[in-house]
């Protein structure tokens, strides 16, 4: 995912000044716990200046930079356009933005809770952005974080730790706005170009290490959903089961071959293989081409795209509800 961009929000009615102040009964929220350590031309609703004191209430900067204390010892740095809240003396909310939280030893454990992440600091300074659709893009740069995305189901929770020489990069999707089990997507990336990407949904988790598999399975598991839920659920755990399968053979499109070995080179592989087709000066849409697909010794060949079609439902089975060997880059919605 790319960084999140920052959107300027709307303005505020500016007579509602105390509109963001969070109402709670226990008792951090009747305490204030956060100091304004520096404030840099902030454009906001209220009247503040540094040492001036926050608890638990939202906070919507239009422009500028704050630098935030916390009572325990985390320092949090926000520019605007941003809205957060203060939660206690080791947690904040970002709603939308970007900060940059630097931790001492003494609070670690602070928490940063975003639309679609969560992240536990372990003695560090690291990043968060998030956009208006609620994505949230986590960078670790110094020490260590744990990062996990929010899920409907809380009892299996995946979890992963970002370090700056490994893995130091986490994005959250935004969860579709639809009925029923929805899938939760989520990516890692590294310094040295490593990928990993997950799609969970109703218990059932894909890995991928392409990008651009991640991407095209996430969107179409939103799309196969919407169509019919039902078979969308059992096609995706029958698909997440075939992609532990050995899987081995070819696929040949216009006189272009690509190899794999299982499901995950397929979908690596497919994007190349339409690449290369249309370089060559061919229309990967025309119903006028010709190949074959070679699967575990199955040979199925076509001559049209309605062959082609057929000919990848059979080798694939459910994978190629989600796009595997989809080589033509149609959509599913658009067959």
């Amino acid at each position: 995912m790319n960084e999140p961009p920052l959107v300027e929000p709307p303005p505020l009615d500016l007579t509602k000044q105390n509109e963001g102040i969070a109402q709670r009964s226990d008792p951090e929220s009747l305490r204030q716990f956060v100091t304004l350590t520096k404030i840099d031309d902030p454009v906001w609703q209220r009247k503040s200046m540094a040492g001036d004191r926050l608890g638990d209430e939202i906070v919507r900067l239009f422009a500028g930079s704050v630098e935030l204390t916390f009572d325990k010892g985390a320092v949090v740095t926000v520019d605007g356009p941003i809205e957060f809240r203060p939660l206690s003396t080791g947690k904040l909310e970002l709603r939308r933005g970007r900060l940059l939280a630097s931790v001492p030893q003494k609070a670690v454990g602070f928490t940063v809770s975003t639309p679609t992440s969560n992240i536990v600091d372990l003695g560090t300074e690291f990043e968060v952005a998030v956009n208006e659709a609620g994505e949230s893009d986590v960078q670790v740069l110094k020490g260590e974080v744990e990062v996990a995305p929010v899920t409907q189901d809380e009892g299996n929770i995946q979890k992963w730790r970002l370090l700056p020489d490994n893995f130091n990069r986490a994005s959250f999707f935004a969860l579709p706005q639809i009925q029923g089990p929805v899938p939760v997507s989520a990516s890692l990336q590294g310094r040295g170009g490593q990928f990993q990407g997950f799609v969970s949904l109703n218990g059932k988790t894909a890995e991928f290490t392409s990008p651009e598999a991640f991407n095209d399975v996430r969107r179409r598991a939103v799309t196969e959903l919407v169509r019919s839920q039902e078979n969308a659920l059992r096609q995706w755990k029958e698909f997440v089961d075939s992609m532990q399968d050995n899987m081995q053979g070819t696929m040949k499109l216009n006189g272009q071959e690509m190899q794999f070995g299982s499901l995950q080179d397929v979908m690596r592989l497919q994007n190349g293989m339409l690449e290369k087709v249309l370089k060559s000066g061919n229309n990967a849409r025309d119903s006028n081409f010709s190949g074959s697909i070679n699967i575990n010794g199955k040979v199925m060949t076509f001559t049209t795209r309605e062959e082609y079609e057929a000919a990848r439902r059979d080798a694939f089975g459910p994978a190629a509800t989600f796009g595997i060997g989809d080589v033509l880059g149609i959509a599913p919605a658009n067959r």
